[in-house]
């Protein structure tokens, strides 16, 4: 019998063996080997940004020429130039808005995204701000026609966004990503690119990880059937009631509350890793300052909440949640004041504090941002919007009573279809 079970065990010892010398083999073969060289990095996405951002600065710049030459007696060329400024943004979006997609699988995350992610926000923005432009324009009489500083003020905004787009596209930082390739696929793990590598002789690299992976998975499976053939019987009786396989794991429900706690105290912390914004505790302690200070000197304070109506109707995959989020959180960032705070108070619960701001203008903010939230080209979610809810300080208010208005005019909006603002 023990002649028996000693001769089966031999082929089980060669394939161990086998398998062992293979794994080694397949990890030295890719760094013995020479490698193909990379393919140039493929640059045109960043030169078409950089020609339409180019595009868009003559554009700007024949707007503000206008400005200073029709000297209110040709309003006509001055609306012209807006509404061409119009066209151009909406044309950049439309051109670049699908390549930065087709830039990287994982666009959901801001490393995949990357420059091209912000510059398609830019654009939207843009767009929103040259359209409030020609809002403005149409009004324009030559008997009405605006002192310089409302002229300024009407055009600085356009200039800053096309000042935040040319520092994108022409930055040596991307300049010199789009030339190492825009996913940074093709380094090495010593930060040389595949190119440099193959030249040397050394593999990229996916090569080398590939190789190394093999080969440990590999001498895995060899060293568990030497443990098979050698040690027949000790491995069962380990694995039945010894110390090893009880509690081991906590239950089902203990990882469920222990991950419950970890959601909790992010919203909870000081910042959201998510959009960036300020956590509850933070919101509470400056709404309950800045209540104190507008009861004091009768100084307007709006809030403007807003939730998300795709994830509240829960069409939105886990895994593109956090994109959704962390987009509409740039979006609103970039168009609150620095003294405004944004802050997450809950999973799918948002508020914007707006200092010195009675409820005309919150109710402005609130449909701007509403708006840029709409047009913009998120991945595979058309439309993305947000339900959003407005509330001013009144006489009497306290933090709980401001803040629940504005929650309940967040959740009417969101009752009434959403995508719409609502005021309590």
């Amino acid at each position: 019998m023990d002649e028996t079970r000693k001769n089966a065990r031999i082929p089980l010892l060669a394939a161990a063996i086998i398998l062992t010398v293979a794994g080694i083999a397949g990890w030295l073969l890719p760094w013995l080997m020479p490698q193909p060289a990379a393919a140039a990095p493929d640059v045109s996405r960043l030169v078409e940004t950089q020609k339409a951002v180019a595009e868009l600065g003559a554009d700007v710049a024949a707007l503000e020429a206008a400005l200073e030459m029709a000297a209110g007696t040709d309003v006509e060329a001055i609306r012209g130039a807006g509404r061409a400024l119009e066209s151009a943004f909406l044309g950049a979006i439309e051109r670049l808005g699908d390549g930065a997609g087709e830039a990287g699988e994982a666009k959901g995350t801001q490393a995949a995204g990357g420059w091209q992610s912000v510059v398609d926000n830019l654009l939207v923005l843009g767009f929103e701000e040259s359209r409030t432009f020609n809002a403005a324009a149409r009004s324009w009489t030559a008997a009405n026609f605006p002192e310089p500083p409302r002229r300024d003020a009407a055009v600085r905004p356009l200039g800053r966004l096309l000042s935040e787009l040319q520092g994108v596209v022409f930055s040596d930082g991307v300049v010199a990503t789009a030339l190492a390739g825009a996913s940074g696929g093709a380094m090495t793990s010593g930060g040389a690119s595949a190119a440099d590598g193959a030249g040397a002789g050394i593999p990229g690299r996916y090569g080398s990880v590939a190789s190394l992976l093999g080969l440990v998975a590999t001498v895995i499976a060899g060293l568990l059937l030497i443990v098979l053939v050698v040690l027949p019987g000790r491995t069962a009786r380990a694995g039945v009631g010894g110390p090893a396989a009880a509690g081991s794991r906590p239950p089902a429900s203990r990882l469920s509350a222990e991950s419950g706690a970890a959601t909790g105290s992010a919203i909870l912390s000081d910042t959201d890793p998510v959009t960036g914004a300020e956590g509850r505790s933070v919101f509470d302690r400056t709404l309950r300052g800045e209540l104190s200070r507008t009861q004091r000197y009768s100084h307007p304070l709006s809030l403007v909440t807003f939730s998300v109506d795709p994830i509240a109707a829960g069409v939105v995959a886990e895994d593109s949640a956090d994109y959704v989020l962390r987009t509409i959180g740039e979006i609103v960032q970039n168009n609150v004041r620095v003294s405004d705070i944004f802050a997450r108070l809950a999973d799918n619960l948002f508020v914007v504090l707006l200092t010195e701001t009675a409820q005309r203008g919150a109710e402005r903010v609130a449909e701007k941002l509403r708006r840029n939230v709409e047009v913009f080209p998120f991945d595979d979610i058309h439309p993305c919007t947000v339900s959003v809810g407005v509330s001013a300080f009144l006489t009497g208010d306290d933090a709980n009573s401001l803040l629940l208005r504005a929650e309940n005019a967040c959740k009417s909006a969101a009752a009434g279809g959403g995508n719409r603002v609502t005021s309590q």
